[in-house]
C-alpha cells in the first residue's frame, strides 16, 4: 500500500500543477479576449461583463483545486494525516471530471478508503 499512496501523491501534485496552469492559462486568454470582446460587442457591455463573471469562477476553481491538490499530494507524501481526508474530498470531486479524473477520484478513493489502506495510512499517519 505505500506504492499506491507515494503514486496518489504525485499524482495529487501532477493534476494540481495542471489545474494551476490552466487556470493561469485562461486568465491569459481572458486578458487578450476582453479586448476583442469589448471591441466586438460594443453596444452590449452586459455580454462582456457575463464572460468576465464564468471565465473568472473558471479560473478562481481551478486555480483553488491545483493549490489544494498540489499541498494535499505534498501532505501525502510527508504521511499526514489531514493529507488523507483532503485527498477523499478532491477524489470525489474528481470523480465528475470524465474520464481521467473519474479514473483518480476512483483511485485515490480504492487507495485511502480500502481497509488495507486506511489501516497503512493510520500507522504511518503523523500530525
Amino acid at each position: 500500500m505505500e506504492s499506491h499512496v507515494r503514486i496518489l501523491g504525485w499524482l495529487q501534485i501532477a493534476v494540481g500543477i495542471l489545474s494551476v496552469l490552466g487556470g493561469a492559462g485562461l486568465m491569459v486568454a481572458m486578458i487578450f479576449l476582453t479586448g476583442a470582446m469589448t471591441a466586438r460587442h460594443e453596444g452590449q457591455p452586459e455580454a462582456v461583463s457575463i464572460m468576465h463573471g464564468f471565465f473568472g469562477a473558471v479560473i478562481i476553481l481551478l486555480l483553488i483545486c491545483g493549490i489544494v491538490g498540489i499541498g494535499a499530494g505534498v501532505g501525502l507524501l510527508r504521511h499526514r494525516a489531514w493529507a488523507r481526508t483532503a485527498v477523499i474530498v478532491l477524489s470525489f470531486f474528481y470523480l465528475l471530471n470524465i474520464p481521467l479524473g473519474t479514473l483518480l477520484g476512483v483511485y485515490g478513493l480504492w487507495v485511502l478508503m480500502s481497509s488495507e489502506g486506511e489501516r497503512y495510512y493510520h500507522q504511518v499517519a503523523t500530525t
